[in-house]
């Protein structure tokens, strides 16, 4: 029996879930029927915002954000799953109750300061995490939503059917996401990934809070995903910048998200378009074509794969992948590390001990690893059909999570000296 939505949050949010799980969790996120947005040129602009702090309560964590984007985001948050809750059984405080399938669910609730909806260049927010007795204070992951109504719906990225996302809801991908665990008395873990694509910009760092805990020097130990500055000589910042050249060619059209023109238009090139708009690709349901419109983001290929599992070239999510590279049977699944099997299990990382050529993986990427640790396998078949579009994600940050088994340059951790740990942090759009 597979797992459910709310047992995938609750696992995947905990960073405790298997690639498989992470793969499912995303594709029962990815597909619910976008709706056609209307156009809205996607910009960047990196301006000094510091947020007007609220004083937390004791024990609460803070959790700000900041605007730096030249456009408004309204943030969209994902909470992990928690206890069931119904008529005779409420949520804890800091959850609300998803009535659909009777779960509760991590929420930031109604922020200290600021408001969900960020003003361009400025907006400023904070939310004050309630403390928990047990060892899990919250669990979840956030992300930017652009392009939407005065009241934060109907946007082109981030989109949940033109309502406010329900608790354990997350928006439509592309979208770019902050995934964390704040712990009680252990490390948090916390980490910017765009295995689903990329709509925004986004970098999480420790602010404060506390003393952060003594460790040996590691750039994985309290530092900042998604930022701009690097964090050492060989772990260099996000440039956010996006080289839509694989292998030789050009593949902009394939890569880049578009609101679709009204008249919607078909192409194959920019040059095909007309009033400024580009050639890109557009999903209506469950199907992608390409059409000319305004940029909102940038498609990965897992979630291309990940929409339609027959797509063809460049992506060739439908190929077979030779049984001597592993039973993936199809190069989407080689995307996603999961193995061709009933329940799509998780197949083996390359980083582990004694692994097989059969493995999910590995770039040997030129950046260090949390642990020092390198590829102990290389599938071929990976490296051949998958690495090069991971590569397309990873060049524009290499600090962010970009395939199922990125851990060792993805994931971060921070504590602070106290026994209870205390460190705040602050999420900023378009950082720079």
């Amino acid at each position: 029996m597979g797992q459910t939505f709310g047992d995938l949050l609750r696992c995947c949010c905990c960073n405790s879930c298997t690639p498989a799980s992470r793969w499912r969790l995303k594709s029962l996120i990815r597909n619910t029927t976008p709706l056609t947005p209307t156009p809205l040129r996607l910009a960047f602009l990196s301006l000094t915002a510091s947020p007007t702090l609220a004083a937390c309560g004791p024990g609460e964590r803070s959790v700000s954000f900041v605007n730096q984007c030249v456009q408004q985001v309204w943030i969209g948050v994902t909470g992990g799953a928690g206890d069931a809750c119904g008529a005779k059984n409420s949520c804890p405080t800091g959850q609300a109750c998803n009535t659909n399938n009777n779960t509760c669910y991590y929420t930031l609730g109604t922020p200290a300061a600021g408001g969900y909806g960020l003003a361009a260049k400025t907006g400023t927010a904070e939310f004050c995490v309630p403390a928990q007795t047990g060892a899990t204070q919250w669990s979840g992951n956030v992300f930017g939503r652009t392009g939407c109504d005065a009241s934060g719906n109907n946007c082109q990225t981030g989109e949940c059917g033109g309502s406010p996302c329900p608790p354990g809801q997350g928006g439509n991908p592309p979208v770019t996401q902050a995934e964390f665990t704040l712990q009680t008395t252990a490390s948090d873990f916390y980490d910017v990934e765009i295995i689903n694509g990329f709509n925004l910009p986004m970098e999480m760092k420790p602010t404060g809070g506390a003393p952060y805990k003594s460790v040996p020097d590691n750039p994985y130990t309290c530092g900042n995903p998604g930022g701009v500055t690097p964090l050492n000589d060989t772990l260099t910042g996000c440039t956010w910048t996006f080289d839509t050249t694989v292998g030789g060619t050009d593949y902009a059209s394939y890569l880049r998200m578009v609101a679709p023109a009204d008249p919607q238009t078909a192409c194959t090139a920019d040059s095909d378009c007309s009033g400024g708009a580009l050639c890109g690709l557009v999903q209506q349901g469950a199907s992608l074509s390409r059409m000319c419109g305004s940029e909102i983001g940038w498609w990965s290929g897992d979630q291309v794969c990940g929409v339609d599992p027959t797509f063809g070239a460049p992506f060739n999510c439908g190929q077979a992948v030779p049984a001597a590279n592993g039973a993936f049977g199809t190069v989407a699944n080689l995307f996603g590390c999961v193995l061709d099997k009933t329940g799509k299990p998780a197949a083996q990382s390359c980083y582990t001990d004694g692994a097989s050529d059969t493995c999910c993986g590995c770039p040997n990427w030129p950046y260090p690893t949390d642990d020092g640790k390198t590829c102990q396998a290389i599938n071929s078949a990976w490296t051949t059909s998958v690495q090069p579009w991971v590569s397309f994600l990873k060049n524009a940050c290499p600090t962010a999570y970009s395939y199922p088994y990125d851990d060792k340059t993805s994931t971060f951790t921070c504590q602070s000296q106290a026994a209870t740990n205390a460190v705040d942090y602050t999420i900023t759009y378009c950082p720079g």
